[in-house]
């Protein structure tokens, strides 16, 4: 797990909070769907990068339940 005050994820711990392989993240990061920062020759994902797009994603759950409760 990531510490409180850490403001780079790396790939492994990136592919481990979102369950996706250590291969699929290395994927994301060089296709430029999850930004990167290297430091030496080690790919370090911002920390927000991740605290936002899951706040996106929550967004659109909560939206789409709506939705789906509205027609019911």
């Amino acid at each position: 797990m990531i510490k409180e005050n850490q403001i780079f994820i790396s790939i492994k711990q990136f592919a481990e909070m979102t369950g996706v392989s250590q291969v699929h993240a290395y994927r994301l990061v060089k296709s430029g769907e999850v930004p990167s920062t290297m430091f030496g020759t080690r790919h370090c994902i911002p920390r927000t990068f991740l605290e936002e797009k899951a706040k996106v994603l929550t967004n659109e759950n909560e939206v789409r339940n709506r939705s789906k409760s509205s027609l019911q």
